[in-house]
């Protein structure tokens, strides 16, 4: 319990903010070209512009295994067309970023974005 001035004793603890010694270097950005991936993309931008930080977007895709009772090349015509989508939309994020002086790169995650290692996302696999 705190003895500020103007603090009863017995009283709840004011609000504080603590003080943060660290910078933010780098910011993820997920985008899937939803309202809410480009929502993401203006704050992103906005925290960018005020830090210097470095701009990461990842576009994920999962595609599938096989599409039933069309056989293998279908499902590879498929996975390779997603592909293809993601990298044109990370090229197409990271290009709003930059055209505005902002560092950034884009990722593009084949599988479950929810299992991505770190070193897959500190690869310098730019777009």
């Amino acid at each position: 319990m705190s003895e500020e001035p103007g603090h009863e004793p017995g009283a709840e603890e004011p609000l504080r903010m603590p003080e943060l010694h660290r910078r933010i270097e780098k910011i993820l950005v997920p985008v899937d070209g939803s309202a809410g991936s480009e929502l993401g993309i203006a704050w992103a931008d906005l925290v960018a512009d005020a830090t210097g930080a470095e701009i990461i977007v990842v576009v994920a895709f999962d595609p599938p295994l096989a599409i039933r009772r069309r056989g293998i090349l279908e499902a590879e015509r498929l996975r390779s067309g997603m592909e293809e989508d993601a990298r044109g939309l990370a090229t197409e994020a990271t290009l709003l970023f930059t055209g505005r002086g902002r560092r950034a790169r884009g990722i593009v995650v084949r599988g479950d974005l929810r299992r991505p290692s770190c070193r897959r996302l500190r690869r310098s696999s730019s777009t």
